[in-house]
This record gives structure tokens, sequence and C-alpha cells, in this order.
């Protein structure tokens, strides 16, 4: 079939040619975070430049990409610097947590994307695991030549962050934060820092596989101010936690507690925070029907919520029950792990003594 027009021939050309060059124009103010708004969503927005720097500055880093969840940072990051720099992922590396660990063999190992055993690579590192009898280990923060590795940062965020990690590792690396978690409570999302020319990778990978944040959370997040408060909610979200746990060694002196921060502290990295508090139960208690019972009388005390929630960060404690062979409990130990959030003191002091001994 066969068009023609019926106007001039050359004033079509001309307004085509405008259109395009007006696109372009458009498509230039997005990407240089100039303009909100977007003309194709799932290839730039100006919300999403404008996010991205802001969260560079937030952690002292040079660059940052936001992608559509925490998990997925984590994919797209190994993916886009495994096929950049054409290195494998190290096998056995110090991901711990049970999600990772299901990424990288369930996921990655049939994409045959993992080296073989003790061959060098792309390390993802999880500093501390949620299991609390693992301590972090240093030796994974030292790269092969050539090698790059992977931080997933989320437990300890802004405390932990670009300059603080440039001090210890020695070789290229990036970190890998959630959103949810300290950096806002409203936009499920991950975000990766990282030096420019790898974040560029990255945000390109995630392009091809549409897993760049949306505009409409970029801009949900833009306007949530609880991102410029991060620092100050982390520094009491972690004086909390250290409450809680003091109050609750007073009352329980047969359990173990231990904060990451203690943790971390043992293994030489200082002055990191985080709002979780783990449990460690003797054989000969039940922490699961002692933890029903505080869910039960915390949840009475406060405003009849759920106490039950997974992840940590948020501005409401909550806690969780671990068992054997239940999750990531590499070690099969009993514990409990509560994430403390904002309540005043007297509150956290109740909570903390509301974990009483069921016999």
């Amino acid at each position: 079939m066969h068009l023609t027009r019926t106007n001039d021939d050359k004033s079509y050309i001309a307004d085509a040619y405008y259109s395009m060059a007006q696109f372009w124009s458009e498509m230039q103010k997005h990407t240089d975070g100039l303009a909100e708004g977007s003309i194709w969503d799932t290839f730039e927005s100006g919300e999403r430049v404008i996010l991205e720097r802001k969260l560079a500055k937030l952690y002292g880093a040079p660059d940052a990409v936001v992608i559509c969840s925490g998990m997925g940072a984590i994919a797209v990051t190994l993916i886009a610097i495994s096929a950049h720099l054409q290195l494998p992922i190290q096998r056995n590396s110090l991901y711990g947590y049970f999600e990772n660990v299901d990424l990288m063999e369930n996921v990655l190992d049939k994409c045959k994307l993992l080296g073989k055993s003790g061959e060098p690579g792309i390390k993802l590192i999880e500093p501390i695991s949620n299991e609390p009898r693992l301590t972090i280990n240093l030796r994974g923060f030292n790269n092969e030549v050539n090698g790059y590795s992977v931080i997933d940062n989320s437990l300890f965020s802004i405390s932990a962050s670009w300059s603080f990690w440039r001090d210890r590792i020695n070789g290229s690396f990036c970190l890998v934060e959630s959103l949810p978690k300290y950096l806002s409570h409203t936009v499920s999302g991950g975000v990766v820092f990282g030096e420019e020319e790898m974040i560029g990778v990255i945000r390109n990978t995630a392009r091809r596989l549409g897993m760049l944040l949306t505009r409409s959370s970029c801009k949900a997040l833009l306007k949530d101010d609880s991102i410029d408060t991060t620092a100050d909610r982390l520094q009491l979200l972690g004086e909390r936690a250290q409450y809680f746990a003091d109050t609750l060694r007073a009352e329980r002196p047969e359990l173990i507690v231990r904060l990451p921060q203690e943790i971390a502290q043992g293994a030489g990295l200082d002055g990191v925070r985080s709002s979780l508090v783990f449990v460690l139960y003797p054989e000969d208690i039940n922490c699961l029907e002692e933890f029903e019972n505080w869910s039960l009388q915390a949840s009475k005390l406060l405003d009849g919520r759920p106490m039950v929630r997974a992840g940590y960060g948020w501005n409401r404690t909550y806690g969780r029950s671990y068992g054997k062979n239940i999750l990531n409990t590499v070690a099969g130990t009993n514990y409990l792990r509560f994430s403390i959030g904002l309540e005043d003191l007297d509150t956290i002091k109740q909570l903390a003594k509301l974990l009483r001994r069921v016999d």
C-alpha cells in the first residue's frame, strides 16, 4: 500500500526533523537530571537521575543507580560486572543470608555464571550474616588481581558508607543497599553505589533487563524526607537497640544478647550501627514459645499491631524467631532477632522486660 501526503513534502520532513530534535533535547534534559518527567520511563527519567545523585551524595559515593528491588540490585550488579570484566562470580563467596545463597546456587550457577570452586572472580560479601554466631571474615575484603567485590551493605547502611569501605578494601568494589530498610519505608527498591564507570555499566544492564526503579517510585522517594534524615534516624535506632540489649541482659542473664555492631567491632569494623538485637537461647529453653508470649504481650502494650515482621530498620519494633534448620540458621542455633524501632526509651525498656521465661 502506498501512502501520499497532500501537503508539501519538504514541510513534512522539516516537521519530522524538528520533532526528533525536540524529542532528543527533552530526553537529554531528563538524562542530565535537569527536568522531571520521562519520555521513555524504562530508559530514563529526570526523577531517577535526581534521586540517584541525592543518594550518592548521602553515602559520599561517586555515583549510584536505583533498581526495582534489593535482591534485583544484587542480581543485576553481579551479572553486569561479570559480563563487563569477563570474570566468573566466585563460588563459595562470603554470601551468608539464605536469599543470597538461593540466588547464587539456584539461579546464577544454573546460568553458568559461577566459577569453579577456589577460582578467583567477583566476590559477593555479606559483612555480617543473619546468623549471630557467624562473625565477619576480613579475608573477604581483599581482592585478587583484577578482582571485584560486591558488598551487601544493608545491615549497616550509611554508618558504613563509601569512605568506610574504601579505607578497608584492597581493590575495586561497589555497595548494594536495600531502600525500604534504612533509606525509606515507603518504596521497595535497591540502590548500588560505586565508581561512575561501573555504575554506568550496571545502569545499562538494568535498562536492558527492565529493572530500573520506576519513575513513580523515584518521585515518591524524592518527596519522602526520611532519606534526608537517614543518618539521624539510624543513630536513634542504634541507641535504642543498645538500650533494649542492656535492659534484657539485666533481666535475663542466662541468655546471650548480641548486637551486630558488637560483632563487627570484634572483627575490626568500628563505628557501624544497626537496629538489630540477636538473642541466643540455651537448648533447654523453648525460644519460640517465649517469643510467642512476648509478641502477644508486646502487641497489647502498643497499638494491637502484629509484632512479627521480616526485615529491619523499621520505625517500629518487631521480632522474629529462628530455630533449627529454619531459613538461614547455619549453625542450627535457637535465637530471636529483634528489630528495635523509634519508640520512647520507657517503651523500649518495657518491651525488653516482656521477654519473660516461660516454664
